[in-house]
């Protein structure tokens, strides 16, 4: 019940997010420890320690957590490839126990469009328990609890992206005592294009299957005529 409730608060403060969003891209990163300590920071603005567009990177601490080194990166407005979003997070360390949520957001996405298949890729180690969730025009598709030790997984859905769209990944970490957490999560939103010809070749083999069907039909038939 209580993580069914904390999923809710994040896609309800993602979807504000996506309905106050201009129209161009915008990725922000935001950390927030459940205790009143905040950081948000947009690409380029205030805190962002790259001076590269389309990267944010941030180290230091908030409340009781130490990050040696926090970044998102987005590959938009992937005008010739897939629309990609990474987020990573190298040691966040808390000196006691508490709940930590990272999130990075982009929004305004306008390419590809179309069908396609959001694929999100996580892995690192944990000394606590950690959840990534990727929200896609703020449906969720999650991932996790993932706890003592190294970690990996992968989850997709097929979504449609025309119109344009807006990506969020969100990491949340739970330590019962001091102890770190690292990781990396990977979301690619691929060309419309490979579904495209996956679809076309599943019909082509139909078809094949049905000549072939027939054919034989016809060789019983005319063996039964002689």
């Amino acid at each position: 019940m209580k993580k069914n409730k904390i999923l809710a608060s994040i896609v309800a403060s993602c979807g504000l997010a996506f309905a106050a969003s201009p129209v161009n891209a915008a990725l922000i990163l935001t950390l927030d420890d459940g205790k009143g300590h905040t950081k948000t920071i947009v690409d380029g603005g205030a805190g962002d320690m790259s001076g590269e567009t389309g990267v944010i990177s941030w180290f230091g601490s908030l409340g009781t957590w130490i990050f040696n080194f926090t970044a998102g990166l987005s590959n938009s407005p992937a005008i010739n490839g897939p629309a990609t979003l990474d987020l990573t997070s190298f040691n966040a360390t808390s000196g006691r126990g508490g709940t930590l949520t990272i999130t990075l957001t982009e929004t305004g996405l306008l390419y590809p469009t179309g069908p396609s298949d959001v694929t999100t890729s996580v892995g690192g180690v944990t000394s606590g328990n950690v959840s990534f969730t990727t929200l896609f025009n703020g449906s969720p598709t999650s991932t996790g609890p993932f706890s003592g030790g190294a970690f990996s997984s992968t989850t997709g859905t097929i979504v449609d992206t025309t119109g344009g769209f807006s990506l969020s990944q969100v990491a949340q970490i739970q330590h019962t005592g001091a102890g770190s957490t690292g990781f990396t999560m990977h979301t690619s939103v691929p060309e419309p294009t490979t579904l495209a010809l996956l679809g076309l070749g599943l019909v082509g083999l139909g078809f094949i299957r049905h000549r072939q069907s027939r054919a034989a039909k016809a060789s019983k038939t005319n063996e039964s005529n002689k």
